[in-house]
């Protein structure tokens, strides 16, 4: 089992993580679904969606691994030490 500081680490780095996949996964999509004929644009920029994708896949994973993580130092009865 992790201690609290090693947990508190790792839920840093997936904030970091999904911050960045966000931003880049809505960098690469927002001119593409902006644009007027979006449809046309989709599918000319398939490479570019997939991409997308799974930077928002990414963020996906990072945020719900961030809640099991917090649950795991939250929950009653941790044998951790407080962050305090």
């Amino acid at each position: 089992m992790l201690n609290e500081n090693s947990i508190a680490k790792i839920i840093g780095a997936l904030f970091l993580i999904a911050m960045a996949a966000s931003i880049a996964g809505n960098g690469l999509l927002l001119p593409i679904i902006t644009d007027d004929n979006y449809l046309e644009t989709l599918l000319a920029n398939n490479a570019t969606v997939r991409a997308a994708s799974v930077l928002m896949l990414v963020n996906s994973i990072a945020v719900v691994s961030i809640g099991v993580l917090m649950y795991e130092v939250n929950r009653p009865g941790f044998s951790g030490d407080s962050f305090v």
